[in-house]
């Protein structure tokens, strides 16, 4: 691991008469092995160049990155700043010790060396992307709901580990989530200004402003504990990024209040914009307080209204949770227990405005009753009797709307719940949102006939007769006969599955 001390010690000794301040890298070999080749990228502090592995055992001679730090790229620093810049790159290096994850970069070699021209720098050696980042994929190319879910889930899993081992990474955006060549896997990357301690410390001014949530620049926030809620935020920023094509400038500090012109159109835009506004509230305690509460709502607004599926309030995005937004899981769990039908999002809207109507014109009507001063055998003016009498019907009319409607969506199970016809589903098309095993019938008391990965096409043959599985093709897939082909088909747990 990179030594702060050391690090600080080789800074004030940086080779600062060349004329050039780039390092002179090329061709030069890390530890006798990485070769250094072209220089890719370079910001304000670090040059990032492609190296090749010419290690022994490595017969594929693979592709690496070099994350080079130069402090003496844009001239003399303060040495605060200087000190800071060597911080971010023991804490990423930190960071990415302590975290293993398929869905976060790794981290092959770390430490310092100077360049053809005496300069010492350090360098971190990270694993190669083919595929560039999710910035340039969707930069005036707006992804689909599906493939954007597609994106979000893995980003999701790997935020959710990096929560779990105490790292808070605090600069999410699409510039830093790295792709595969095929584009199918999408990995976290730059921990350089994450938090190892959520829990304690002041919070610093970092990330980028169109997705760092407010509590990064605002002092009043500055002696506040650090919470995934912080990343949620950045993460709900780059879902809409994801869906529009454009950064959400628009929103740089703010809440995020319309959806992209480009999808408004669609059934689910509605519970869609719902969820982002939560993830992105002011304060922290008012957004999702993990990225599993806040997929959960996600997949419940896209998954459920995307699928149009009319006998079906709620959605599994997770083994064994049903989604229903608004509410805490204990909520949903009792309303589930009950045998309540879920109720859709727009149509709780609707209860909740009537209630405040009621509510509103009851107080009205109070208030008229209370400022009439009537002598007790004097006649009643006829203006007071008509009010009395209009709001007495209004009232009336708004309570029997909200009880007629109100029964309706929480009618007896036997009754409100319809079941879902077998073949609903048939032909539709889906993709599996983890690996999951195909068996030979809908049961798990048997051995299974094949393995989809994550991401792998489905189409929809038959439902089994407890609705909880799909008899499916899934194309590609793992045999586990000889003899079988590519195509594999069987049944699959519909949980696993999102469709389309």
């Amino acid at each position: 691991m990179l030594d702060l001390n050391d690090m600080t010690h080789l800074s004030s000794n940086r080779g600062d008469t060349v004329s050039s301040p780039l390092l002179d890298l090329v061709g030069i070999r890390l530890r006798d092995r990485y070769e250094i080749g072209s220089r890719i990228a370079l910001s304000l502090y670090s040059e990032i160049f492609i190296a090749t592995d010419w290690a022994p055992q490595n017969d594929s001679q693979r592709k690496v990155v070099v994350k080079a730090l130069n402090l003496a790229l844009n001239g003399p620093l303060d040495p605060d700043l200087e000190r800071t810049l060597i911080e971010n790159m023991a804490t990423e290096v930190a960071a990415l010790q302590r975290l293993h994850h398929r869905n976060i970069i790794q981290l092959i070699e770390c430490g310092n060396d100077l360049d053809r021209n005496s300069r010492s720098y350090f360098y971190i050696l990270l694993e190669y992307m083919k595929g560039g980042d999710l910035a340039s994929l969707c930069r005036n190319q707006p992804l689909r709901l599906e493939r954007a879910l597609f994106y979000l889930t893995q980003i999701r899993d790997a935020l959710s580990y990096a929560h779990d081992s105490g790292v808070i990474h605090r600069d999410i955006k699409p510039q830093n989530l790295l792709l595969s060549g095929d584009r199918n896997v999408v990995k976290l990357s730059d921990f350089g200004t994450c938090r190892l301690d959520r829990l304690t410390g002041a919070i610093t001014q970092v990330g980028t402003a169109d997705y760092s949530p407010p509590e990064h620049f605002s002092r009043a926030q500055e002696t506040s504990a650090l919470t995934p809620a912080s990343d949620v935020y950045a993460l709900a920023k780059t879902f809409w990024f994801l869906m529009s094509g454009r950064p959400p400038s628009r929103f740089s500090q703010r809440e995020i209040s319309e959806l992209p012109d480009t999808v408004i159109t669609h059934p689910w835009a509605t519970a869609i914009l719902v969820v982002l506004r939560k993830a992105t509230r002011d304060h922290p305690l008012s957004r999702h307080q993990s990225v599993n509460d806040f997929w959960d709502d996600l997949c419940y607004a896209a998954g459920d209204l995307a699928t149009m599926s009319s006998s079906s309030r709620s959605t599994r995005c997770r083994p064994g949770v049903v989604i229903d937004i608004g509410r805490s899981p204990r909520e949903r769990n009792l309303h589930r227990e009950e045998g309540f039908p879920q109720i859709q999002p727009h149509r709780r809207e609707i209860l909740h405005k009537l209630a405040l109507k009621f509510s509103s014109l009851r107080k009205r009507f109070e208030r008229v009753l209370s400022n009439s001063r009537v002598p007790q055998n004097a006649p009643l003016p006829k203006t007071l009797v008509g009010q009395v009498v209009i709001v007495f019907l209004a009232v009336l009319l708004l309570f029997g709307s909200y009880q007629f409607i109100n029964a309706r969506l929480r009618g007896s199970p036997q009754t409100s719940v319809r079941k879902k016809s077998d073949s609903s589903q048939v032909r539709r098309t889906g993709t599996t949102i983890t690996n999951v095993n195909i068996r030979p019938n809908p049961s798990t008391d048997n051995s299974p006939v094949g393995l989809a990965d994550r991401g792998s096409r489905v189409q929809i043959l038959r439902e089994s007769g407890d609705q909880k599985w799909y008899e499916v093709v899934v194309n590609p897939c793992v045999s586990t006969k000889a003899d079988q082909e590519s195509v594999c088909r069987g049944w699959v747990n519909k949980r696993f599955l999102i469709l389309y």
